[in-house]
């Protein structure tokens, strides 16, 4: 069992399911959040394990928009016409008990037709809510493709690279939008595992 400190919370984000209603919720706890950065900031949160589902943590990672201005994110790829979609412009930095870090990349995607960007728009004061896996993850120190931690107690953060748009397709004009550039960091987020 995975056992956070703000369990409740990632409860009631799924059950909720809408930005607008988290947006309060997580706006009265500042600790959530890491430093904003030219107006984006980001928060990673324990999400609640699905009943019968095979064992991996997962988390919600969080972004908000605290700047004076509308800007679009670039999350990472989407395939199939926007029917997948990967986040892989989001990395993890996961620390065990005896101060040992870890650097987690996105493992990406396989495909033969086209990808165009994730692009996500997020309007002044609003939230956009993904849910991840450490499963989705590797980690290129110790060549883990599918990193499973033993137990104990953790601390991990979510890191993003912001960028323009990378995949210049035909159909696609939002090469010159307004993209969030830069590099973000989450809040430091605990939890243990039990099993």
């Amino acid at each position: 069992m995975i056992v956070g400190r703000l369990t409740s919370l990632c409860l009631l984000l799924l059950i909720v399911g809408c930005s607008t209603v988290a947006e309060p919720l997580i706006r009265d706890n500042p600790e959530m959040w890491g430093a904003p950065t030219d107006g984006l900031q980001m928060s990673i949160t324990l999400a609640p394990v699905e009943p019968g589902s095979e064992y991996s943590p997962e988390f919600y990672v969080a972004f908000r928009n605290v700047g004076p201005q509308d800007f679009f994110l670039n999350l990472g790829a989407t395939l199939a016409n926007g029917r997948d979609h990967f986040p892989t412009a989001i990395g993890l930095i996961i620390t065990n008990e005896k101060g040992r870090s870890m650097e987690l990349h996105h493992r990406g995607f396989n495909v033969a037709g086209r990808v165009d960007d994730y692009a996500v728009g997020i309007e002044v004061g609003s939230i956009h809510i993904v849910r991840i896996s450490l499963g989705q993850f590797w980690c290129p120190e110790t060549n883990e493709f599918k990193l499973k931690l033993p137990k104990g107690r953790y601390r991990i953060a979510a890191q993003f690279t912001g960028s323009g748009a990378l995949y210049k397709n035909t159909g696609q004009l939002w090469t010159t939008w307004n993209f969030w550039k830069g590099d973000l960091k989450s809040n430091l987020l605990e939890f243990e595992i039990s099993q």
